[in-house]
């Protein structure tokens, strides 16, 4: 884990975890925590990515379901982080219309987010 971060702004940090009622050593706990879930989830979305790239050339394209053409690692990868976010989500609709939203509102969609969020 960084710690230059915690070292540079030390007195900040620790005023604004006193604001709220933690610690430093609930800090590190939760970012290296959230360090692990992300890890995880990069190698789940790379071993998925690599599985229907693979898949895509040996199955999709011979049997037409896909045209060699739109085979590309971008779509082996789309479908794959499809795969892993509806994993990560557990399938939960609400959660799944939230992060919709969430992305529409990264790439300035704002109001499409909100017609989305109101679904």
């Amino acid at each position: 884990m960084n710690t230059v971060l915690f070292t540079n702004r030390k007195a900040d940090v620790e005023t604004h975890l006193n604001a709220i009622g933690t610690s430093s050593t609930e800090l590190t706990h939760h970012v290296e925590d959230a360090a692990k879930k992300a890890a995880d989830f990069a190698s789940t979305l790379n071993t998925r990515t690599v599985a229907q790239a693979t898949y895509d050339m040996l199955t999709n394209v011979p049997c037409g379901v896909l045209h060699a053409a739109d085979a590309t690692p971008e779509t082996a990868l789309r479908a794959a982080l499809v795969l892993t976010i509806g994993q990560y989500l557990q399938w939960n609709i609400t959660d799944a219309v939230n992060l919709c939203a969430d992305i529409l509102d990264d790439v300035n969609a704002h109001d499409l987010a909100k017609q989305v969020r109101a679904l």
